[in-house]
């Protein structure tokens, strides 16, 4: 039986802003519709230098034209930084309905790590700032500074209560921890909220308990940036007898919060206006 040879040709190439516009006027017919946010993550991962040489390249037809890069060659002309990539040329165009067919790795695999673990990560490296910032070292930044305290969380109370001990009420816990005078009462108290030991809550996180099993407050629905910021008040040794969790300025509040994980992980750095893409 005869079987159809196709030959490709591989090279590693400086990718500039011009070379990028010449592929991107060349896209194949069935080329997917361009995707903002994932044009906006390759453009942070361009900025901070992250994006690396991998075998995820561009592929260019034997038609010449582009089945495979587009984002990060959209990115390329956005930010007009160059970078290099790996190009593949000669590919059959049928080939463009084989690719991204396989199941995507998370950023949960590539830092081996929990997806329970890596929901507390994700929380804090994405409060205040766009989704597309918050590349794969920025959660990793976050594990190296606290990593140790989320651990330390789950393994002190690893029981889970669906709408209540979600992420970012753990990601409060964990900012806690790092303050001595307040890491018990935040821990015991969210172990009681984790179990349910109603007996056991003092009075602000008792009120902080009925607001998340109603998901809403008489202002309405509660969001996950004003969960966070609820847990976070909260469990303060210092408000444990307040019986009133009520939130009357959310910026300032959030700006708050956004300043004290820029402290305990200095090296997120600041982007500005934390709340100003949001």
């Amino acid at each position: 039986m005869a079987t159809s040879k196709q030959t490709l040709n591989v090279s590693f190439e400086y990718v500039t802003p011009e070379k990028a516009a010449a592929w991107l006027a060349k896209l194949d017919p069935l080329q997917r519709k361009l995707r903002d946010s994932k044009v906006r993550h390759f453009e942070s991962m361009l900025l901070q230098k992250e994006l690396k040489c991998t075998h995820q390249g561009l592929l260019i037809s034997e038609h010449d034209t582009l089945l495979d890069g587009q984002h990060r060659l959209q990115a390329i002309v956005n930010t007009g930084i160059t970078a290099q990539l790996m190009v593949t040329r000669g590919a059959s165009p049928s080939l463009i309905q084989f690719l991204d067919g396989g199941t995507p790795r998370t950023d949960a695999d590539r830092l081996n790590l929990s997806r329970d673990v890596m929901a507390v990560a994700n929380c804090i490296a994405r409060f205040g700032r766009p989704n597309y910032e918050v590349t794969i070292s920025t959660k990793q930044k976050v594990m190296d500074a606290v990593g140790d305290r989320i651990q330390h969380l789950r393994d002190y109370a690893p029981s889970f209560v669906k709408g209540i001990t979600t992420a970012p009420v753990r990601a409060a816990i964990v900012l806690r921890m790092a303050y001595p005078t307040n890491k018990q009462h935040a821990m015991s108290q969210y172990k009681a909220v984790s179990i349910q030991d109603y007996a056991t809550f003092c009075p602000y996180v008792a009120e902080f308990n009925r607001q998340a099993l109603r998901g809403a407050t008489h202002h309405g629905a509660i969001s996950n940036d004003d969960m966070f910021i609820r847990a976070w008040l909260a469990f303060d040794h210092r408000s444990a007898d307040k019986r009133i969790l009520l939130i009357r300025d959310t910026e300032a509040r959030r700006e708050e919060l956004f300043s004290e994980i820029r402290l305990q992980i200095p090296a997120l750095g600041s982007k500005g206006s934390a709340f100003a893409d949001k």
